[in-house]
């Protein structure tokens, strides 16, 4: 990545993009972390530690307290899914210490607040977050047509029917299936589409 620091103050996000790790794909299935990123997807995005700090929403979401829910577990999900992922994917959604549910999603409402919210597939994460709003008595302040996806977006510029940039170099400090991870690939690459294919 060739980018410059700037002060963060300089920086106006505006755009997110989120992500969740679950044990389904049910609605109501638990979701162990919730996480999200802020940045302009019209500029390059700034370097350093502070920088990501500062815009980066990463919380591991309490188990039990959404089991006490009627959450579920699918067993397919763990057998066929997580148990075939790296340790410290695995780690961070079931073994990092947790947050209070409620909590973690009304800092997640004003973390993304005045931005617009992308995800990957409009038709899996926001449903999930929609249920565990619901569950746990916390309105949802972001209309069930505003997510915008991140796969379209990135086709759009690329001309591509696979979501990514093709033959992108992944950061090393990127595991797939971290959220925050997951979250960082997806801005930077939403970020570098439109740089690399002359759109902007």
């Amino acid at each position: 990545m060739s980018k410059q620091d700037k002060p963060t103050n300089e920086y106006q996000p505006n755009t997110s993009v989120f992500d969740t790790e679950t044990t389904g794909t049910a609605n109501n299935c638990i979701i162990l972390t919730l996480s999200a990123v802020k940045f302009d997807r019209f500029q390059p995005i700034p370097h350093g530690d502070a920088f990501y700090q500062e815009t980066s929403f990463n919380r591991v979401l309490n188990i039990p307290e959404q089991i006490l829910k009627g959450r579920i577990i699918e067993a397919s999900c763990i057998e066929q899914f997580w148990l075939k992922q790296p340790k410290n994917a695995i780690d961070a959604a079931f073994y990092a210490p947790s947050n209070p549910v409620k909590k973690a999603l009304e800092e997640f409402f004003e973390f993304i607040k005045g931005t617009q919210p992308f995800c990957r597939g409009t038709d899996f994460d926001p449903p999930k977050l929609a249920s565990l709003c619901k569950d746990f008595g916390v309105k949802m302040p972001i209309k069930y047509n505003a997510f915008r996806n991140v796969r379209t977006y990135i086709d759009a510029f690329t001309m591509g029917e696979q979501g990514y940039i093709e033959s992108w170099n992944t950061p090393d400090w990127i595991t797939p299936h971290i959220s925050i991870d997951d979250c960082w690939r997806d801005a930077l690459q939403m970020v570098e589409a439109p740089q690399r294919y002359n759109q902007f």
